[in-house]
């Protein structure tokens, strides 16, 4: 599968609110960016402990990534 595209089909299937969806198709992509829309798409699904599990894999890949540390930040918020 084209992982650019599946990428790209996911954001646009959180953005009509369709997180389900949107997780199937951030499936095969393994970037950053598809992590950071896993992240979007489990805090759409009320699910912050796995939200904060896709920003940290983020952030494994890219430590210095500034929207998956303000992520993080907000999530660990959340969670108190």
């Amino acid at each position: 599968p084209d992982v650019k595209l599946g990428l790209l089909q996911g954001l646009g299937r959180l953005i009509l609110g369709e997180p389900d969806a949107a997780l199937a198709a951030l499936d095969g992509s393994r970037s950053a960016a598809a992590d950071l829309g896993r992240c979007a798409a489990w805090v759409e699904k009320g699910s912050q402990d796995r939200a904060l599990a896709a920003c940290q894999d983020a952030l494994q890949k890219e430590p210095k990534n500034k929207i998956a540390l303000a992520n993080k930040k907000w999530l660990t918020k959340e969670s108190r």
